[in-house]
């Protein structure tokens, strides 16, 4: 996993890679920013948005797994918005700046096109998923229980949540169909520990965090594996988490 930007404060443009044991520091990005959007892997990652830096606002960048290049600059500024998808292929949902409910696709060689407007304003939002298939939650303003699903272009209305939150994290990488969301916090801005597994239909329940915080990073590419980390719940969060679920059972039959 990877972990970009945020704040301490002030903003920050560290860059820490999780071996799966332990962080350890990597090239910086270009910008300091807070509230930026991200999508991708380890290896091949993109980084945009944000606040506080000269032009975080409409700066992109690629993560090789060593080193930043600058990509094509943002058509919006953009702030608290979700992306989910690959380096070839991505889509990022704006945040509460207008226009709020605008969708623009990334794709190979740094190209910015504009998609389908979200049906709703979503914000400070957690997602998993592909350009093909990803689910997005929460919404601006407050928290709420509403996810809607996107599929090459096209909403349409998804599960609700049973904890109502925005600013969670979720295991971006993983399918639509496996993705987790966990902590966030409520209208009244009491940090969640809740963790949800959507199955491509409806959330269920999963084991809570240890340590309730909102703003938080996640990781993850299935629903039997995920990361949390960093956050806050009144002050500012180092901790790191990880989730291991039930996985997939994998079982041999033979004919006789």
């Amino acid at each position: 996993a990877v972990c970009v930007c945020g704040q301490n404060p002030p903003a920050l443009a560290n860059t820490e890679e999780y071996s799966g044991t332990a962080w350890s520091n990597e090239t910086a990005n270009p910008e300091v920013r807070v509230k930026p959007f991200g999508f991708g892997i380890n290896s091949a990652g993109l980084v945009g948005g944000g606040e506080s830096g000269p032009s975080s606002g409409t700066n992109s960048g690629e993560y090789n797994g060593t080193s930043w290049t600058n990509s094509a600059t943002i058509p919006l500024t953009m702030y608290d918005s979700t992306g989910v998808g690959t380096t070839a292929a991505g889509v990022v949902v704006h945040g509460p700046q207008s226009p709020n409910t605008a969708t623009l696709l990334y794709a190979s060689g740094g190209t910015w096109t504009t998609g389908t407007s979200s049906p709703a304003l979503i914000g400070s939002a957690s997602a998993g998923g592909t350009t093909a298939a990803a689910v997005f939650t929460a919404m601006v303003p407050g928290a709420v229980t509403t996810s809607y699903e996107y599929a090459s272009g096209t909403w349409t209305a998804g599960g609700a949540l049973n904890v109502a939150r925005n600013r969670a994290a979720s295991g971006a990488q993983a399918p639509q169909s496996q993705t987790l969301i966990f902590g966030g916090d409520d209208n009244s801005a009491t940090e969640k520990v809740a963790t949800e597994l959507y199955d491509g239909t409806s959330w269920s329940n999963q084991t809570n965090m240890s340590l309730a915080r909102r703003g938080l990073g996640g990781a993850g590419s299935t629903s039997g594996a995920a990361l949390a980390f960093g956050g806050y719940n009144g002050s500012d969060q180092s901790a790191t988490e990880e989730f291991i679920g039930s996985g997939v059972s994998v079982k041999t039959i033979t004919a006789s």
